[in-house]
């Protein structure tokens, strides 16, 4: 017994012979097992690839303050990167927000957070007077004083320095 759609379709013949499966029907395993196996690769480099050494934020500080210190800048500019920097310093190392205050509020958050020590908190104070001072007043430094803003910027931070280095140790 025949079935209505063999007895009406039964002259027609396919139009092109037999279908193949296309590239991608035959090789689909082969080509997921490359892809598993360069992710797996990907992931191998990723794991073993050397990873950038982190800088140590005072070492950064030093560097900086050594580029101001050979810079041709005024006293005003001077003196604002280097409140600046040891301002950018403190935020990073001690997590005291330095950039949004101003001097006053920030040496009085400052001796507050118990995280200074009083050589820190002395050496930060006349740091940052020098620096307001040619910021805001158009103090002009002699040629002793901007050296000291220099000295003083920076044995504070190689006293940080060196006292991290205890801290490890």
């Amino acid at each position: 017994m025949k079935f209505f759609a063999q007895i009406v379709f039964e002259d027609l013949s396919e139009p092109f012979g037999i279908i193949t499966p296309s590239f991608l029907e035959r090789n689909w395993m082969w080509l997921i097992c490359l892809i598993v196996v360069f992710l797996f690769l990907c992931g191998i480099v990723r794991i073993f690839k050397p990873k950038p050494k982190a800088q140590v934020p005072v070492l950064v500080a030093l560097q900086t303050l050594e580029s101001l210190k050979n810079s041709e800048l005024n006293d005003s500019i001077f003196a604002e990167a280097v409140s600046e920097l040891i301002r950018i310093y403190l935020e990073k190392e001690y997590s005291l927000p330095a950039l949004e205050r101003t001097t006053p509020e920030f040496l009085a958050l400052a001796a507050d957070s118990g995280a200074l020590n009083e050589s820190l908190k002395n050496a930060l104070r006349k740091i940052l007077e020098y620096s307001d001072m040619a910021k805001f007043a158009k103090y002009s430094f002699c040629a002793n004083e901007r050296e000291e803003l220099f000295n003083l910027s920076s044995s504070l931070l190689k006293d940080e320095f060196e006292l991290q280095n205890k801290k490890k140790k």
